[in-house]
């Protein structure tokens, strides 16, 4: 009964010898996949149960002279034993943790935006046209004739102001920009904005606030002036 026990753990010992080849086998290849690794690894832990239930028995049967060397013995091989299952674990671990963070650097340009957020467009207390003249005057800060705005045409007109006194457009021909292109850059409000392609030295930009009325229609605008030096 000895000899049949012993025999059956020696053929459990050649069974997990060649897991563990295979598992020698399993950690040089690049393309292995983690689910043979934990097959693997179930099987070993099995095979592990069953020595030990063998060893157990075996302990039983074997006499007092031959204890000590079946203990000794046994301890040695189920304490290496022990030490390669933990290595697997520690494989299929580093395995897992390697996968987490080649999905984590894969698609770069994945989008975490939150597609709850508010969205970036102004808010409709926000003066349109007050922002067109500051933006103008950032970009071209002495570098446009004045306008104002006519409200029935929704145009610009130049108003130019020399040391300080209006020139009256309804008697005097409006003085002509020398080699100046204006273009005119329609908004989505009632504004438009002159853009002067040639920088003056000569003019100063000032904006004003003011009721402008026409036909008996009273309409707040926005008005730039240049005032000559």
């Amino acid at each position: 009964m000895d000899s049949k026990l012993k025999s059956v753990r020696a053929g459990h010992k050649g069974a997990v010898t060649k897991l563990l080849v295979k598992f020698d086998e399993l950690k040089s290849k690049t393309d292995t996949e983690v689910d043979e690794v934990e097959a693997l690894d179930d099987a070993v832990t099995q095979k592990q149960k069953t020595l030990i239930d063998l060893n157990n028995r075996l302990l039983e049967q074997t006499s007092e002279e031959n204890l000590e060397q079946e203990i000794t013995d046994s301890d040695e091989y189920m304490y290496e034993l022990d030490c390669k299952i933990r290595q697997i674990r520690k494989f299929i671990k580093s395995f897992e943790t390697n996968t987490i963070i080649s999905h984590d650097t894969v698609g770069p340009s994945t989008s975490r935006l939150n597609p709850d957020a508010y969205h970036f467009t102004p808010e409709a207390g926000v003066d349109m046209n007050r922002c067109a003249i500051d933006s103008m005057n950032q970009q071209y800060s002495i570098n446009a004739p004045a306008a104002h705005i006519r409200p029935s045409e929704n145009v610009m007109f130049q108003v130019p102001i020399c040391k300080g006194k209006e020139v009256n457009t309804g008697t005097k021909q409006e003085p002509k920009i020398q080699q100046t292109a204006i273009n005119v850059v329609e908004t989505t409000d009632t504004t438009s904005v002159l853009h002067a392609s040639q920088v003056s030295p000569d003019i100063l930009l000032k904006t004003a606030t003011a009721a402008v009325i026409y036909n008996d229609v009273k309409i707040e605008c926005n008005i730039l002036f240049d005032e000559c030096f």
